[in-house]
């Protein structure tokens, strides 16, 4: 090597892992792989602890096909934007093949998953780790850039299921709901409806990660939680306890999000509530936060409600806010055909949202004066 001149693959891997932790897109993550060997090695190690947190990918609906139907589907999902087309899914020849649409930038990744994983469902993710439910009680955790699947207690150890029985076909699951109901569920349902949200409180390779989602009991959606290093545990409902002012009956909740050390869940109410482990990280305490006045923001016109955490670089403020969003959607009229031959006529599009930010005090929520719907 002349004098003067940098080996750059010479680095040692400890620098290069403290390279990788300042990398803030997907993609200077996959430039500072191609690099060299050494660089693919110590980036891959440090990306399977951890992804990007800034990174803002949405991924579209598995098909096989570029038909009109997906179209409309990839449309309503994507914002307008003259630098976006719709692409080919299903794409490369291969079925294992996901699409993926960078918020930031207006592009579209194609990302080759593992085999077999084309039908089976997603149910969140969190630090860029999809949440994968089979027909089969198996549930993981997905990094769908290193490929790396981190288990998770199976859905047989869920609260109220009482037996999986694969040969009772459409019939597999026994569940009990929390007013003592038995009854049987196949297992297309559990995989699409019973697990309705999951979130974890940081990344699932380390020991503290706690993974909290809401299991479908009707109108008594609960929480429930597990951790990936303790499979043999099961997964665990959060407690209503009266002396936190939770009714042990229904409340029903909609989304859960991580953010400040604690999960903040929104009931079907409007009501912001807070569990939190930092006492004991095997009984969680969940306690009343907010109320969401449905009369003043017509929440309970909404057709959907979300929380999301938005990072102070896309706010402008000098920390994160925890925001609520409000979907509203429309029939709308169509006229087209479906691959099976049969014609559509109507659909549900979305026609706007109202986003509010939970001001800091956490005394009431700030509706934007400008720009506080926008139609897709």
């Amino acid at each position: 090597m002349a004098d003067g001149v940098k080996d750059w693959s010479e680095l040692g891997e400890d620098l290069l892992c403290m390279i990788g932790q300042r990398l803030m897109t997907i993609e200077d993550v996959i430039r500072s792989r191609a690099v060299c060997n050494p660089w693919s090695r110590a980036q891959l190690a440090e990306q399977q602890r951890r992804i990007p947190p800034f990174t803002q990918w949405l991924m579209l609906p598995y098909c096989t096909s570029n038909n009109m139907n997906m179209a409309m589907a990839m449309c309503s999902t994507v914002i307008d934007s003259p630098a976006a087309a719709i692409p080919m899914l299903g794409c490369k020849g291969s079925k294992n093949c996901r699409c993926f649409y960078d918020v930031a930038l207006h592009r579209f990744h194609h990302i080759e998953f593992p085999p077999g994983l084309q039908d089976k469902s997603y149910r969140g993710s969190t630090m860029g780790w999809l949440c994968i439910v089979d027909k089969t009680p198996g549930i993981s955790l997905l990094n769908p850039l290193t490929k790396t699947e981190i288990p998770l207690p199976p859905a047989t150890s869920f609260p109220g299921v009482l037996a999986y029985r694969p040969e009772n076909a459409e019939l597999e699951y026994h569940v009990q709901s929390a007013d003592g109901y038995i009854e049987l569920i196949s297992k297309n349902f559990f995989e699409k409806k019973y697990l309705k949200r999951v979130v974890m409180s940081v990344e699932p390779t380390s020991e503290e990660c706690i993974v909290m989602a809401i299991r479908w009991d009707g109108y008594d959606d609960r929480l429930t939680f597990c951790k990936p290093t303790e499979i043999e545990a099961g997964w665990k409902l959060v407690p209503h306890e009266e002396e936190n002012g939770i009714p042990p009956g229904k409340i029903g909740f909609v989304d859960v999000v991580f953010w400040r050390d604690r999960f903040y869940a929104l009931d079907w109410g409007g009501r912001i509530l807070v569990c939190d482990f930092s006492a004991n990280p095997h009984h969680p305490i969940l306690s009343f936060l907010l109320d969401f006045p449905p009369n003043v923001y017509c929440y309970g016109k909404a057709d959907n409600q979300y929380l999301v955490v938005c990072p102070a670089t896309v706010t402008g403020d000098d920390d994160d806010q925890l925001m609520m969003v409000s979907r509203f959607t429309e029939m709308m009229d169509i006229d087209h055909q479906l691959d099976n031959g049969e014609a559509a006529t109507k659909t549900y599009c979305t026609d706007k949202f109202k986003v509010f930010k939970m001001k800091k005090d956490a005394s009431g929520w700030d509706e934007p004066s400008t720009a506080e719907a926008w139609r897709s």
